[in-house]
């Protein structure tokens, strides 16, 4: 993605979470591990309620409530390649971060950009991920979360919901993802975007569609 495919505009950047900062082939792992081995941090504490709140069962075990947040997240692939740190179970880590994502993130912070992130998880979760990852707290880069409390992610009200809290026009937003459902969400709401195609399986799907620019990762992409 370079400078032909974005707008001089784009004044604050939304990023999704798990597979396009976040190593996808490790989350539903490392995660719960995290949880159970730091079960009195209050940002486990936070993660557990906001999950219980999500699942609408405010009485749920810390067991029940993985099993929730398991539904959310994609399968640990053994076979998929090394991302992140490496696959050795760290209980200290919450989240295995691309390189290139931290890399770019702390490089648009460094150049003023606002960030945000929308996902599907519970904002408390995303926090949790980004400040115990394998790369740091990358928490302080961000300036807010959005959940589904916004709406869903394939839902376009959920990006001019975020637009209007932002207090942004939609085409100065620029969305990144992995998933192009939520990326059709957020163009048909008047957002700019760019496809996180981590993959040459991802890489074919995003060419095939021609409907958003995509890149390989984070330090593929060039705003103006």
């Amino acid at each position: 993605m370079n400078p032909e495919n974005t707008s001089p505009d784009v004044v604050a950047i939304v990023t999704d979470l798990v597979g396009t900062t976040v190593d996808a082939t490790t989350a539903a792992d490392d995660l719960p591990r995290y949880v159970r081995a730091h079960p009195d941090d209050p940002a486990v504490v936070a993660c557990l309620d906001a999950l219980r709140e999500q699942a609408g069962e405010p009485e749920a075990d810390v067991e029940r409530v993985l099993a929730e947040l398991a539904a959310q997240l994609p399968a640990a692939d053994p076979d998929a390649p090394t991302v992140g740190s490496n696959r050795v179970a760290d209980p200290d880590i919450a989240a295995r971060i691309h390189a290139d994502a931290a890399a770019g993130l702390q490089a648009w912070a460094d150049d003023h950009r606002a960030l945000f992130v929308y996902a599907a998880v519970p904002a408390p979760v995303q926090r949790l991920m980004l400040a115990c990852s394998d790369r740091g707290d990358l928490g302080d880069l961000f300036g807010g979360h959005f959940d589904t409390r916004m709406g869903g992610t394939t839902h376009q009200a959920s990006y001019r919901a975020i637009a209007e809290a932002l207090g942004e026009r939609p085409a100065a937003l620029l969305f990144l993802s992995s998933r192009g459902d939520a990326l059709d969400a957020a163009a048909a709401a008047g957002w700019q975007t760019c496809w996180i195609a981590r993959d040459d399986a991802a890489a074919e799907r995003a060419e095939r569609r021609e409907t958003h620019p995509w890149v390989p990762g984070f330090d593929a992409i060039e705003l103006l």
